[in-house]
């Protein structure tokens, strides 16, 4: 059975919190053995401010989405804003 992936939306002012939550849970939980194919995405390259003085470095743009087979975004920040 091939090893399921699972995209995490990072996005400007993210929380750490939120966003280390699907990151611990669906990383390297076992030693040695790969559960889950992990990749931190953005819409931006580059470093992302995220929230508490904290920047997120996206391995991946928002084409990993499409072959993804479990997509997370993590709490929105301000529900008054639309995704860009």
């Amino acid at each position: 059975m091939p090893t399921p992936s699972v995209a995490v939306v990072a996005y400007p002012n993210v929380s750490p919190f939120h966003l280390s939550a699907p990151c611990i849970l669906f990383g390297d939980i076992l030693p040695g053995e790969q559960l889950f194919s992990l990749t931190v995405c953005a819409a931006e390259d580059g470093p992302i401010p995220a929230a508490h003085g904290m920047s997120v470095a996206p391995g991946a743009g928002l084409e990993a989405l499409a072959s993804a087979d479990i997509v997370i975004v993590p709490g929105w920040d301000d529900p008054a804003l639309p995704p860009a």
